[in-house]
């Protein structure tokens, strides 16, 4: 034990050379810290470039195929069928009534920062409802017809097509 000018004993490991026993550590945990800072950023950049080069070609904004009907009418306007299988992906809420899904994030391609697109491809969906900060929307594909539906700047669009296969 150590004594203190006051009088007070203290235990030999704090007595004067705390200080240099922490510097070390301290140095190892701001190293760690440093290194996962780069790794997160790294493995970032990484994720980006290859979201816009697998998808350098896509244009969501220009699907092709007939676009699907708006709205619910016919039986499918009763809420006893209204789509009850959501799904959230890039904070876009697509909700169907039937059938699979497939969401992709596209590059966007257009100004200076990494901008994505949401693309969901549907198997079968019957009626889709798809919400963003603009609003909600209603599609109606109908019984066993594919749909595919974009939403580039909040304002969905779709079409009664896709490209893979479920």
């Amino acid at each position: 034990m150590a004594q203190l000018r006051s009088g007070a004993q203290v235990a030999e490991s704090f007595a004067g050379r705390g200080l240099r026993r922490w510097i070390p550590m301290a140095a190892v945990v701001a190293a760690v810290g440093i290194g996962f800072a780069v790794l997160f950023i790294s493995q970032n950049t990484a994720h980006n470039q290859a979201i816009a080069g697998a998808t350098a070609g896509a244009k969501p904004w220009e699907l092709v195929g007939p676009a699907c009907p708006e709205g619910f009418s016919g039986p499918w306007a009763n809420p006893q069928y209204a789509p009850n299988k959501p799904l959230v992906f890039n904070g876009v809420r697509f909700s169907r009534r039937a059938g699979h899904v497939d969401c992709s994030a596209v590059a966007a391609g257009k100004g200076d920062k990494e901008d994505y697109v949401p693309l969901c491809q549907f198997s079968g969906p019957i009626v889709l409802e798809v919400t963003t900060a603009k609003g909600t929307f209603h599609f109606q594909p109908g019984v066993g017809k594919p749909a595919s539906v974009s939403v580039v700047d909040g304002t969905p669009r779709c079409v009664m097509a896709i490209s893979v296969q479920f």
